[in-house]
């Protein structure tokens, strides 16, 4: 593999090396929420995520009313500062999320194996995929703790590349929600973070130490092509997104099966990213990439059509038209049949997914 690593997690200083995921990401915002038994957002019958300051949706939505119609900033230094410690339980106007696919998949594990100081081990973690295009409110936690007095928050939310979304990510954001413990899940992540699933060792004690034990693993022991490495990137986009692949391929729209594609192809470009440094000159040269992105995507494509057809073919009817062996045609009641071959329904064919080029 000739495609270079980012060697450590990013500082908080701008970096003109990952201007390019920045860029990306500003262009095709997603976010990334971990959950698990313990979460205090609330979540209701409508999996919208409100913030714990408030009981319901319509609360959060007159505080996101107020705000917008007196032009005021909802992101205030010392309510991000309560909210942005591990242990606090005080209720806030907030909810969290990163950036960063990457930290989201060390976030789970680290939490599932209890790696580092965390106090208490979690059973049941999920990821909330989410488009952050559709939120009101969302705003850098490291920008809004912009100052030298909390350095170790500031380090923190800068490692975890984190995001505070304001009162409520509605179920309208909502792309995806995965159980991190799923084996199609564990076997598409698996292939990007090898042992990451299976050994605590792999997650470490910090994501610092993971990151380089990562590096190092990939830069001696991994052995992919440009073309292979496209390929996991798309696998784990399309497992990250199942709810938005798991559809009715019927009345499937040429501007909605495009939408999907361009969602699935800009996230896993955005997993790549996080990992891998490939905008550079010589990776501009060699696309093999953006290929192995482009035709697995292309080919689940075909096989989710293939397998909805399967599926949903329709029955061969059961016509009982009462003959007798003897009959003629003359005698055969015509009207019966006409009556029951109508009742069987006539559907139409499901109209096939236009691919983007």
């Amino acid at each position: 593999m000739n495609i270079p690593l980012w060697s450590c997690p990013p500082s908080p200083e701008p970096s003109p090396h990952r201007a390019v995921l920045k860029e990306r990401r500003s262009r095709h915002p997603f976010l990334f929420r971990i959950e698990d038994e313990y979460s205090q957002t609330i979540v209701d019958q409508e999996r919208n995520r409100i913030a714990t300051c408030y009981s319901n949706v319509l609360a959060a939505e007159a505080a996101i009313r107020r705000h917008s119609n007196n032009n005021t900033d909802p992101f205030q230094f010392d309510i991000a500062c309560e909210h942005c410690k591990w242990r606090s339980e005080k209720p806030s106007p907030y909810i969290s999320a990163t950036r960063s696919p990457r930290w989201a998949f060390w976030e789970c594990y680290s939490r599932l194996f209890q790696t580092g100081k965390r106090y208490r081990k979690s059973d049941k973690v999920r990821i909330v995929i989410v488009d952050a295009s559709r939120l009101t409110h969302v705003e850098d936690a490291n920008a809004i703790l912009d100052t030298d007095t909390v350095p170790t928050l500031r380090r923190f939310t800068n490692m975890a590349q984190e995001s505070l979304v304001f009162a409520i990510i509605p179920e309208t954001a909502i792309l995806s929600i995965v159980d991190v413990k799923s084996d199609v899940f564990r076997e598409a992540v698996e292939r990007l973070y090898p042992g990451i699933c299976t050994d605590s060792d792999v997650v470490d004690n910090s994501f610092r130490d993971a990151w380089k034990s990562d590096v190092h693993r990939w830069k001696y022991s991994t052995r992919i092509g440009n073309y292979g490495l496209g390929r996991r990137g798309a696998a784990l986009a399309v497992v990250l997104l199942d709810d938005v692949w798991n559809l009715d391929w019927t009345g499937y729209s040429e501007d909605k099966g495009n939408g999907i594609l361009r969602t699935t192809f800009f996230l896993a470009e955005q997993i790549l990213l996080d990992k891998f440094n490939f905008y550079t000159e010589e990776s501009h040269q060699n696309p093999d990439i953006f290929h192995g992105i482009n035709d697995y995507i292309t080919e689940t494509v075909e096989k989710r059509q293939e397998n909805w057809h399967t599926s949903h073919e329709l029955p061969v009817p059961e016509l009982d038209v009462s003959i007798s062996p003897n009959a003629t045609a003359d005698d055969t009641d015509i009207e019966a049949l006409v009556t029951s071959l109508s009742n069987v329904g006539i559907h139409d064919e499901p109209k096939g997914l236009l691919v983007a080029a």
